[in-house]
């Protein structure tokens, strides 16, 4: 029993599980930003947190943007990575609240007196990120392997008592 208990424990300790609430695959070619749907962390397991996880590419420096959209529309940055062409971040958000991911392409256009206006370099921007969180079986498991050690650890007690008790008579 006691064996089992720290094999569980240690388990969900060296590989924290989590699954996957909310999944966007992102294959857009753009001269101007990518902006994600909002996405919506209410959820009826308000004792989960959220990772939105990142693995994206672009052919062009870009910006990360993670934003909370409150009420009548205000956005609040949470996160930005700057000027790159890869990401690949976890980014800790709240239950309760909608998201919004922008890319923005950093190359905003410039003027050249001999052509006029040129534009933005096209970028393709390639990749997905997912919204995870702890799934709430993982808490029952590590309760379990806490109450299995536990009872390893009464045994183991108690079976020494006993065996001290024999020898003294």
């Amino acid at each position: 029993m006691l064996i089992a208990g720290v094999v569980i424990m240690s388990v969900l300790w060296l590989f924290p599980p989590t699954e996957i609430v909310y999944l966007i695959e992102v294959d857009e070619t753009t001269r101007t930003s990518y902006f994600s749907d909002s996405i919506d962390t209410s959820t009826e397991v308000s004792l989960s947190k959220f990772l939105f996880d990142f693995d994206i590419s672009t052919t062009g420096n870009s910006t990360l943007y993670v934003r909370r959209i409150e009420a009548r529309g205000v956005r609040i940055e949470l996160f930005h990575a700057n000027a790159q062409t890869a990401f690949s971040e976890q980014v800790p958000v709240t239950v309760g609240h909608r998201f919004e991911i922008e890319i923005e392409n950093d190359d905003k256009g410039y003027y050249n007196p001999l052509q006029g206006w040129i534009d933005p370099i096209q970028i393709n921007i390639t990749g997905s990120f997912a919204l995870r969180r702890k799934p709430l079986y993982s808490d029952v498991l590590m309760s379990f392997g806490a109450i299995v050690l536990a009872c390893g650890l009464l045994t183991y007690m108690r079976t020494e008592y006993k065996a001290r008790a024999r020898v003294e008579k």
